[in-house]
């Protein structure tokens, strides 16, 4: 007889509640990505409760002339209870929902501006780097020596997280242009495979 081992990975949860002007919702969230700044934009959140919280959850991220406010509750290493979560007007989110059975549902929402990386990996970078936003011809090779500088030159920073590993890139195309061209110059970038 097989013996089977059944490790369970443990989930840390909060709680994320949103204000409206009429009514208060809360649902259990396992991950969420707020802006770095002093602005506590929503980035990214991953969240489950009843039906009727995450669609209007997602109504509110979903129309920028509904109001609504948010606060994080379990999320102390990235903000403190008392702070004000707020959704980005200026950019739509991109939100899956699915029924999860018995009045339960679950929702996946990134905010859909430049720059933001669902992960902050080299994949990623490399990704972003291959959109329609930049024109600069870039090799696979170079992404973890780009990945640095960036870091280094503070273009490419880590949301404030829990549960998930978001960041964004405030990159302009002469900036990359600037980059790749160094990079080449001293050698750091090879123009060749190496094959």
């Amino acid at each position: 007889m097989e013996e089977h081992s059944n490790s369970e990975q443990e989930v840390t949860l909060a709680k994320l509640t949103m204000h409206t002007g009429y009514s208060e919702f809360t649902v259990w969230c396992d991950a969420l990505a707020i802006t770095p700044n002093h602005f506590h934009g929503i980035m990214a959140m991953s969240l489950s409760g009843p039906d009727t919280a995450i669609k209007a959850i997602r109504a509110v991220l979903y129309d920028k002339n509904l109001d609504g406010t948010f606060r994080a509750d379990g999320t102390d290493a990235i903000c403190p209870s008392h702070v004000t979560l707020r959704r980005f007007t200026d950019y739509k989110y991109n939100v899956v929902c699915a029924r999860l059975g018995l009045g339960t549902a679950h929702l996946v929402a990134v905010v859909d501006a430049p720059g933001v990386l669902r992960a902050v990996s080299e994949e990623a970078l490399w990704w972003e780097l291959r959109s329609q936003r930049y024109t600069t011809p870039v090799l696979r090779p170079w992404v973890a020596w780009l990945r640095g500088r960036l870091h280094e030159e503070g273009m490419l920073r880590e949301a404030k997280c829990f549960g998930c590993n978001v960041g964004q890139m405030a990159l302009k195309q002469d900036e990359l242009d600037k980059l790749v061209t160094s990079g080449v110059m001293s050698g750091d970038l090879a123009l060749t495979t190496g094959e």
